[in-house]
């Protein structure tokens, strides 16, 4: 008798058959190769043994683009976004002009202002004279009517700029005594060593460039910045001297300290450094704009008059101005008061816009009728000659 086997059975058979198989390939396979080995192999799944396929190959997968990061650009700081310098120094002449710049540490950033304004300048050198913690005070320190002189046997400069004060704000002493400060002996004493100073350079026949103080972020030394000012300003006025005033170029619209204004270039940039004393290249570059103007007109800068010469040569300056001399500058030039009635003043009989007269076209007048039209023109109403 025959028994009949469940369909089940029949067919779990195969299913056993391929899974001992599956079991038993990865012990048959041909040893890969090294470079085979670096990679793990890729085993299939039960469906695709039944179903059939193979495991997709790397190359098959699409990788996306990766956007590509941008080096970051290390940001300066404001300051440095003007640099002294923008054109390349030329080589000074052997005769060339020297500028004497002397006082403290804001003397020593306005001296590299000045050397990067005269940068392409070749009769022009900038001899900088400074000692960083010096001032008119303390003499036994530094004694600058004292140090002057040798300074300027030395560089025989055209013109001398000073800049000092900002280390001042002390007692003066001297001789062993001392003078409190800001006590009226202190200002008179201070001023006496202005006045020293200034006379040093007068006797050895050098034009004097006073360059005031800037603001501060310390509201005791802005004061005492200001007193100071006063001084130099007073004392370069008797002398002959002159001032040159940098206070506005660092200060805001309300007249207050600011770390961040405008470069010579109108860009806003950082002009002082963290401790609102220093300078940055932009607020040294900047104090020497302001001595710059001063300085070209003591060294008379012969480029400035040829430019001057050329354009009046081209007519761009405009008509010219009648020369006053001193025998006729404020004489009144007196004439006789003329009637708004009166008919003669152009030669007529009658004033302008008589009724017993018209005015013409072309400008003539002519009693009681005008002229013909220009042939040609719109309104000549006259008949073309025949032929």
């Amino acid at each position: 008798m025959t028994t009949c086997r469940p369909a089940s059975v029949a067919l779990r058979r195969p299913l056993v058959l391929l899974l001992s198989a599956a079991l038993l390939l990865p012990l048959c396979a041909v040893p890969a190769s090294a470079g085979q080995l670096q990679q793990p192999p890729q085993r299939r799944t039960l469906l695709q043994w039944l179903f059939g396929g193979s495991p997709r190959q790397q190359e098959d997968i699409i990788t996306l683009p990766t956007r590509k990061k941008r080096p970051r650009v290390k940001k300066h700081n404001a300051g440095s976004i003007t640099t002294l310098s923008t054109q390349v120094p030329l080589a000074k002449a052997v005769d060339a002009r020297h500028v004497l710049v002397v006082g403290d540490f804001l003397a020593a950033g306005l001296a590299d202002g000045l050397e990067a304004a005269f940068a392409g300048d070749a009769t022009t050198v900038v001899d900088s004279r400074t000692s960083t913690a010096s001032g008119l005070t303390r003499d036994d320190y530094f004694n600058w009517p004292g140090t002057l002189g040798k300074y300027l046997a030395e560089t025989h400069p055209a013109a001398v700029v000073v800049l000092l004060g900002a280390n001042d704000r002390q007692q003066i002493r001297g001789k062993g005594s001392s003078i409190k400060f800001d006590s009226p002996a202190w200002t008179e004493a201070y001023r006496a060593r202005v006045d020293a100073l200034i006379k040093v350079a007068d006797e050895a026949h050098a034009p004097l460039i006073w360059v005031g103080l800037p603001s501060f972020r310390i509201d005791a030394t802005n004061a005492a910045a200001l007193q100071f000012n006063a001084v130099y300003r007073n004392e370069t006025a008797k002398a002959g001297a002159e001032f040159v005033d940098i206070w506005d170029g660092f200060v805001d619209e309300n007249g207050k300290f600011m770390l961040t204004g405008f470069d010579v270039n109108g860009q806003p940039v950082r002009l002082r450094t963290s401790d609102g004393v220093g300078m940055t290249e932009a607020g040294k570059r900047k104090m020497a704009f302001y001595a710059e103007k001063p300085v070209r007109k003591i060294l008379g800068d012969p480029l400035t008059v040829e430019k001057i010469v050329r354009l009046d040569q081209q007519g761009l300056l405009g008509p010219t101005v009648p020369e006053v001399t001193p025998k006729t500058a404020g004489v009144a030039v007196r004439i006789a008061p003329i009637s708004l009635t009166d008919p003669e003043l152009d030669g007529g009989a009658t004033l302008l816009g008589d009724p017993g007269e018209k005015t013409t076209i072309s400008g003539t007048l002519l009693p009681g009728r005008s002229g013909p039209a220009p042939v040609g023109r719109v309104d000549d109403d006259r008949l073309p000659a025949l032929q």
